[in-house]
C-alpha cells in the first residue's frame, strides 16, 4: 500500500475527517486526534484494482511536478454525536442528602447539590405548633430547622436542576 502525505486545511478538527483526492479517486481519511490545521500527516492509500489491460505510461505534461502532494477538497463531515435515550428520573430517589445522577442536560455521572428551602411541609409544622399553644414566635421554629423544609436538587456540573423530596404533599 502506498502512502500519502497532506496538509490539514484550516477549519478540519482534530480527530475529524477530510476528503484527498488520490491516484484512485477522492477517498475520506481520519486527521490525527494530536494534528491540528497546518500540520502534515501520512496515511495508506490501498491499491488500486488490477486492471485487465496495462496502458503505457503516459508522460507528464509541460510544467506538471510528479510526486506532487494529494489535493485536498474540503469537505468537513460532523463528528458523530453520541445518542442518549431521555433520562426519566421516576427510578432515583432523592432523599435529605446528595445523590448520583447521570446530569440530564449533558448525560454526564455527577452528585445532586442541595438546597433545603420552606414549603409546605414547613408551614404545617408552623400551624401545627400555633396549635398547640407555641403561638409567641416558636411556631418559626421549622423555618430554622432543614429536616421541615423540602429538599432541592441540582446537577453538581451544570446546576439543572433534577429532583426535590417535599416534607409534605
Amino acid at each position: 500500500m502506498p502512502e500519502m502525505q497532506v496538509q490539514i486545511p484550516a477549519g478540519v478538527a482534530p480527530g475529524g475527517q477530510m476528503q484527498v483526492m488520490t491516484a484512485q479517486g477522492p477517498m475520506m481519511v481520519q486527521v490525527p486526534p494530536d494534528k491540528k490545521p497546518g500540520d502534515m500527516f501520512t496515511f495508506m492509500v490501498p491499491d488500486a484494482p488490477a486492471a485487465p489491460v496495462v496502458q503505457p505510461m503516459a508522460q507528464p505534461a509541460m510544467g506538471t511536478v510528479v510526486g506532487q502532494p494529494a489535493t485536498v477538497i474540503m469537505q468537513q463531515v460532523a463528528p458523530m454525536q453520541p445518542v442518549m435515550a431521555p433520562v426519566h428520573h421516576t427510578h432515583v430517589f432523592y432523599g435529605r442528602h446528595s445523590t448520583r445522577i447521570t446530569c440530564p442536560t449533558h448525560g454526564v455521572p455527577s452528585n445532586t447539590n442541595t438546597t433545603f428551602e420552606a414549603g409546605l411541609g414547613t408551614w404545617m409544622w408552623c400551624v401545627g405548633l400555633c396549635l398547640v399553644g407555641c403561638d409567641l414566635g416558636c411556631c418559626f421554629i421549622p423555618f430554622c430547622l432543614d429536616d421541615t423544609k423540602d429538599v432541592k436538587h441540582h446537577c453538581s456540573n451544570c446546576g439543572t436542576f433534577v429532583g426535590e423530596k417535599k416534607v409534605c404533599g
